[in-house]
This record gives structure tokens, C-alpha cells and sequence, in this order.
């Protein structure tokens, strides 16, 4: 979803660099602070920056600075203040850059950002604009088209209709292939976007084919974006096997989906990256926290429930719909121990917090 921009790093310590401008040294910090979580002093750093950028050759800069100012104010002030910020540095870039792959950049983390918030319909309209943009634009590299159709595959997915997800996930597929050149990590994430698709669509058989298409590509990879790649699809692999009915097939999977994520989280450095290890990895608790539901072991079911909550708690924010699902499965445990005041209770919280998300139908 978010183009992973990194802040050029010099050799030189910024103590003993000689010659540098203000806005030089900014940047370099920038990501820095960035790594270190140091929300407070980001935004004040990147607030400079973009002060100082109009009218200067830094103003074909600032796209960089979107995602790390816009989560920085999220973490500080909450997730409105957070997009407000993220907003404020989009419009800035549309005003000063006229570059289409700065501005396809921006919109990306704009994309992601509203979806690390759970405002879904805000991804689907960055996605669809970022598209726009993309076919509008003479010379976008196929990396870049095909990744402004795999971005509208994943919000369609994610909002529920797999019938259009899967057509934009096989339209980024035609342009990798056509290309021959993209990095199999592009073709991994289409090729397991397919197959979940499938899968919601009935088409078991296909689904999995994709998913061991993008296993193929991935391999037995060492960098942290490939390790976590291959273990959403690895996830994927669980979650249909469970639901053909070979649960200790899908034991294995799960496993190994928690392997590779716990790996992800132990070797990077990147915020980002560590935040989406660990909601990946508190999906997959909550699937095995079904799994042992269906087999009748509601101890196991509810310590990998209690996982999840704290995984997604670490990461979402309260009402975001992610963390609320949870409470579902909290009433099916109540009910199933013999609780059903409690379950009710449960969900009648589930539902006020949902009608407070989404609004009353």
C-alpha cells in the first residue's frame, strides 16, 4: 500500500559535516527520528521543512516527509489530527511538484495512513485518484502502474467486494507480466491478492495455485519486506485449509505465518514495518483463536483471542474496526461456556461501538 521511502542517510555525522544547509541537515535527521519514534521532535523538524521548502529546490522534497509527519501527529494528537497533517502535506506537494511519481509517492502514504487509522472509503478515493494519476501521466514506469491497480485490488478486498478486487489485482498482474522486470515482491503481493480473492469467490483450487505462484517468486528470502510478504500468503494458505477442513494442515501454516512474523519484528528497524508484522501476526492468533473454537478447546481459543487483542491494541486505535471484530468472538466464548448474559453484554458493546464507527443503518 505505502511506498517505503527512505531518507537519504550520509556517511558524515551531522556533528562534523561541513557545508551543509539547514534544510539538508533537516532531512538527514528527519529519518532519524522517524526510526527512534521521536514523534514530538519530528514534527517540529518536519513543520521547518516544509516552512522552508516553498520557492526552493527543496520543494520537490516534501512528498518524502507524509507518511512520517502524518503518523508522528496520529501517535501525538490522535488519528483526526493525524490525517489533518497528512492532508495538509498532500496539498502542499499538489501546489509545489509537479512530478507525477512524487505525487503517486504521496498519495500512496496518504493511502496508508488512512488505513492504519481504518477509514477504508478514504483509501479506496486516494487509490482511485492515484490511479487517475497514473494513467494520466506520460512515461509512469510499470512498477508504478501496475502498483496503483494492486493498492484499488487491496481496498476493494478489504471494503468486501473480491468480484472487483480480483479484477484490479489481475490488471497489475498483466502489467508486471507484459514488463518482465518487476521485483518479485510486486508479483508476489498480486499473486496472493488474487488468490484471497478466489478464495472469497469460491474458486479454492485457484486460490491456491496463486498463492503457491507467489510462494515460488518469494522463496527463501532474508530481506524483512519479502519475509513479511511470505508470511501473509503462508497465513492465506492456513486460512484455506482450515476452511476445506484439514485443520492440521492449517496448523502448519498458521505456525509458520507466526514464525515469519516474529522474525520481521525481531530484525527491523522500520516503525512501519514492525507495526504491520504485528498486526499480521495478531490476525493469525485470532484465526487459530477460531480454529481451537470450532474443535471445542475454548482454553486455547481464548488465550490466542486475549493475543490478538493485545497485538492489534499495541498498533490500531480503539474503534477501529479491526479491534472491535474481536468482541465477537468474545460473546461466542461466553455463550459457549454457558454466559449468555455476558455474551450478550458483549455484543451489545460490539454493536453501540460499531453503530459509533460506522453510524446507525
Amino acid at each position: 500500500m505505502r511506498t517505503v521511502v527512505l531518507l537519504a542517510l550520509l556517511s558524515t555525522a551531522l556533528g562534523t559535516s561541513q557545508g551543509q544547509s539547514p534544510a539538508h541537515r533537516r532531512h538527514v535527521l528527519i529519518d532519524s527520528l522517524y526510526r527512534s519514534e521521536r514523534h514530538a521532535e519530528l514534527v517540529r523538524v518536519v513543520d521547518a521543512q516544509l516552512d522552508a521548502a516553498p520557492g526552493t529546490n527543496w520543494a520537490d522534497s516534501i512528498y518524502q516527509y507524509l507518511y512520517s509527519y502524518g503518523r508522528a501527529n496520529w501517535k501525538l494528537h490522535g488519528p483526526d489530527r493525524g490525517m489533518e497533517a497528512a492532508e495538509r502535506v498532500m496539498a502542499q506537494v499538489d501546489r509545489l511538484d509537479g512530478d507525477p511519481l512524487h505525487r503517486l509517492d504521496a498519495l500512496g502514504d496518504l493511502s496508508w495512513l488512512y488505513y492504519e487509522v481504518g477509514r477504508l472509503p478514504e483509501c479506496l478515493r486516494v487509490d482511485s485518484l492515484a490511479l487517475h494519476v497514473a494513467l494520466s501521466a506520460d512515461g509512469v514506469p510499470a512498477l508504478r502502474l501496475g502498483k496503483a491497480h494492486q493498492y484499488l485490488g487491496f481496498d476493494h478486498s478489504m471494503l468486501g467486494d473480491h468480484g472487483r478486487a480480483v479484477e484490479y489485482f489481475l490488471a497489475a498482474k498483466e502489467v508486471y507480466d507484459a514488463d518482465g522486470s518487476i521485483p518479485v515482491m510486486y508479483q508476489a503481493e498480486t499473486c496472493n491478492g488474487i488468490g484471497a480473492s478466489y478464495w472469497h469467490l469460491g474458486r479454492t483450487r485457484d486460490a491456491e495455485a496463486y498463492y503457491r505462484e507467489a510462494l515460488d517468486l518469494l522463496g527463501d528470502p532474508e530481506e524483512t519486506e519479502l519475509i513479511g510478504r511470505k508470511a501473509s500468503t503462508v497465513g492465506n494458505l492456513g486460512i484455506l485449509w482450515e476452511d476445506a477442513g484439514d485443520l492440521t494442515r492449517s496448523k502448519q501454516w498458521y505456525e509458520e505465518n507466526l514464525r515469519l512474523n516474529d522474525r520481521v519484528i525481531a530484525l527491523t528497524e522500520d516503525p512501519f514495518e514492525r507495526d504491520e508484522a504485528i498486526l499480521n501476526r495478531a490476525r493469525t492468533y485470532s484465526n487459530l483463536a477460531a480454529l481451537y473454537f470450532s474443535t471445542g478447546d475454548h482454553s486455547t481459543a481464548s488465550r490466542y483471542l486475549d493475543l490478538s487483542e493485545k497485538g492489534r491494541s499495541q498498533v490500531l486505535e480503539p474503534d477501529d474496526p479491526q479491534l472491535l471484530s474481536l468482541q465477537e468472538r468474545r460473546a461466542d466464548l461466553a455463550l459457549a461456556a454457558g454466559r449468555p448474559e455476558e455474551a450478550g453484554r458483549v455484543l451489545r458493546a460490539y454493536v453501540d461501538a460499531c453503530e459509533g464507527y460506522y453510524g446507525e443503518r
